[in-house]
């Protein structure tokens, strides 16, 4: 099967593999009001009136994580993907079909500190791109095939 090109500015793979794309790859805006955008879209029920500037982006990541979704950030140079506690095999064929152009930092492991949330990182040389990047987290994490 064909790949398909992938540049939006924020995106989420969900349980099913299905993909979320907001903006695209060079706009200047921020991430939040897109990742904001796809919580409200995809959770309607999910209050998220309460979280503040500090970490915002994290913070709405954490979320989406938290409920099974793989979420990609793109920054200037580069791109995030934050990945869930376990990946479907949907979300696998899912990203094994994605045209990234970029290198991947990858983000995993989120932890609640206060007011923050910090991740386990990965990439910071731009060692990986998305498929790479997911066969690392499967390989760091010890999870080669997971659920559905």
């Amino acid at each position: 099967m064909d790949k398909k090109k992938f540049d939006p500015k924020v995106a989420i793979i969900d349980s099913d593999g299905q993909v979320y794309m907001v903006g695209k790859e060079n706009e200047a805006r921020l991430h939040v009001p897109y990742l904001l955008k796809l919580i409200n879209f995809k959770y309607p029920n999910i209050k998220t009136g309460s979280i503040t500037n500090i970490n915002a982006r994290d913070r709405l990541a954490y979320i989406l994580v938290e409920l099974g979704n793989v979420v990609y950030l793109n920054d200037v140079n580069f791109g995030m993907v934050y990945f869930p506690k376990e990946l479907t095999d949907k979300q696998l064929s899912t990203i094994d079909l994605l045209d990234l152009d970029k290198k991947v930092l990858a983000c995993y492991n989120p932890k609640e500190i206060g007011d923050k949330i910090n991740f386990r990182t990965f990439g910071l040389d731009g060692d990986y791109d998305l498929q790479g990047a997911t066969l690392e987290y499967l390989k760091n994490t010890k999870i080669y095939k997971r659920r559905k």
